[in-house]
């Protein structure tokens, strides 16, 4: 993700591909505002359009057919465990180990 361009991704534009951070209170606006300006010093040039919104209620469109794994497994990796590919990288190797 490139946080310089304007309602894109890439090839994919439009709004629904802008670049945001969404807060819950002052003290993660005040943060995520700090984030971006160091950024902006010394790297982008002043040239980031991510923008700061409010935390609300949305909902998520259901677009992959193994959609409910994919955030079991990000929910699985955010507190702090392996991801399905590390799992089963870890399974491979196991596996391998035991055919010599």
């Amino acid at each position: 993700h490139d946080p310089t361009q304007l309602n894109r991704q890439g090839p994919d534009f439009g709004t629904q591909y802008r670049s945001s951070i969404f807060v819950l209170d002052e003290f993660q606006k005040m943060s995520a505002q700090n984030k971006i300006n160091i950024l902006n010093q010394h790297k982008y040039n002043g040239c980031i359009v991510t923008a700061i919104e409010e935390a609300k209620e949305f909902w998520l469109e259901k677009i992959d057919s193994n959609f409910d794994e994919l955030l079991i497994d990000a929910k699985r990796v955010a507190d702090g465990g392996p991801s399905s590919r590390q799992i089963s990288r870890n399974r491979k190797q196991t596996n391998s180990k035991r055919r010599i």
